[in-house]
């Protein structure tokens, strides 16, 4: 089975969209196809008009994983153009938390 883990990320529409498109590049430029999408399996998803809270429950993440590793990646991008994000994933183990933020206004 392996190790598991719920991950949540909150972006702004337009940041989801930077995100997307990230995504789709990088898996068009490493050849690998669109079942490498995680965007496409979000477990949880909620919307409003400014804004998007998505995430996965109970799903194998490594950031070197070919489904992480263009999300990791692109919210890096997303922080290098000033979209502001917010990302969580939490572990089986108690304490197995990381967090990652950046806030365009700090």
């Amino acid at each position: 089975m392996g190790y598991r883990s719920d991950v949540r990320i909150i972006l702004s529409i337009d940041g989801f969209n930077e995100l997307s498109k990230h995504v789709k590049e990088y898996l068009r430029l490493n050849k690998l196809n669109d079942n490498y999408n995680y965007l496409k399996y979000m477990d949880v998803v909620h919307r409003t008009k400014d804004a998007i809270y998505f995430g996965w429950n109970d799903i194998k993440w490594y950031e070197t994983y070919d489904g992480a590793f263009p999300i990791m990646s692109g919210l890096k991008n997303l922080q290098e153009n000033q979209h502001s994000y917010r990302y969580m994933r939490i572990g089986e183990d108690y304490g197995d938390v990381d967090e990652y933020f950046f806030d365009e206004k700090e």
